[in-house]
C-alpha cells in the first residue's frame, strides 16, 4: 500500500510539475524526497533548455531592392564622395542570422547575408550610361521593437547599423583595370518596419550610407539611399 501511494504521488508530481516546482519536503521517506529532488532537477534543466531555444531563433531569408539616384538626391546627408556620378541599381541577396527577445517587447537581431546589385552608371560629365555589376557581402546588428506582440504575432520598428563591402565592376573599354574594378567598406544606418507571423517574418527597411572606406578604384559603386523587402523563415 505504502508503494502504491508512492507511485500516485510522485506521477501527480510528474503531471504538475510543468506548472510549478514541487515541494520535497512533503515525504518524510529519504528515497522518496531524493526521487522527488531529481525530478525538479530534470524538470528545471528541460525549461532552462526550452526557454533558451524559444529566445534565441535562427532564420534564412531573401530579400530585393533597388538604389536609385532619385531617391539618393532626396538623402542630405549622404557623403559628397558618393554623388559624383549616377547610378540606378537593383539588388537581389540572401541572408541567414539569428534574432532573440527579452522579457519585453525589445529584442536583437543579427544578419549575415550576400547581395547583388545590376544596373546602369550614368558619367555627369558626358551622361553616357554603363553597365555596372557589384558584389556585397555584408553584415549587420538590429535593434527590434515592437508595438504589437500577441503570443507569436509581433509588429513593430527596425534599427540598427549594417556594414558593406562592396566589390563593383564597370563595363567601360575607356577606362583602365584599376578604374573599372574596386572594392570599398561602407558603414550604413538601418531603419524600417516588420510583420512576425510565427515562422514567418516580412520586413521593409531603408538604408543610408555614412562614411565611405575606398579599397582601390576611384569610380567604385556603392548603393546610397536603399529601399529593402525581405522575407525570412525563423527555425
Amino acid at each position: 500500500m505504502k508503494k502504491l501511494l508512492h507511485i500516485i504521488t510522485l506521477s501527480l508530481a510528474s503531471l504538475s510539475i510543468s506548472y510549478a516546482e514541487m515541494n520535497c519536503y512533503v515525504f518524510t521517506d529519504k528515497d522518496e524526497r531524493a526521487e522527488c529532488e531529481r525530478m525538479n532537477i530534470r524538470e528545471s534543466m528541460s525549461l532552462s533548455q526550452a526557454t533558451k531555444k524559444k529566445e534565441k531563433r535562427w532564420f534564412l531569408g531573401i530579400e530585393g531592392g533597388v538604389d536609385s539616384p532619385i531617391i539618393s538626391e532626396l538623402a542630405i546627408f549622404i557623403p559628397k564622395i558618393l554623388e559624383t556620378d549616377s547610378s540606378i541599381g537593383y539588388i537581389a541577396g540572401a541572408n541567414f542570422g539569428w534574432q532573440k527577445y527579452g522579457k519585453g517587447r525589445v529584442g536583437t537581431r543579427f544578419t549575415i547575408g550576400m547581395q547583388y546589385m545590376w544596373g546602369n552608371y550614368v558619367k555627369k560629365d558626358t551622361q553616357a550610361k554603363k553597365s555596372l555589376e557589384s558584389f556585397m557581402p555584408y553584415f549587420a546588428s538590429d535593434l527590434m521593437i515592437d508595438f504589437i506582440k500577441r503570443e507569436r504575432k509581433h509588429f513593430g520598428m527596425l534599427l540598427g547599423l549594417e556594414g558593406k563591402f562592396s566589390f563593383s565592376h564597370l563595363e567601360d573599354s575607356d577606362l583602365s583595370f584599376l578604374e573599372r574594378d574596386g572594392g570599398a567598406l561602407v558603414p550604413y544606418l538601418r531603419a524600417g518596419f516588420y510583420l512576425n507571423l510565427g515562422n514567418h517574418i516580412l520586413d521593409l527597411r531603408i538604408g543610408a550610407p555614412f562614411l565611405f572606406f575606398l579599397f582601390t578604384a576611384p569610380n567604385t559603386i556603392v548603393p546610397k539611399f536603399t529601399p529593402t523587402l525581405g522575407y525570412k523563415y525563423l527555425f
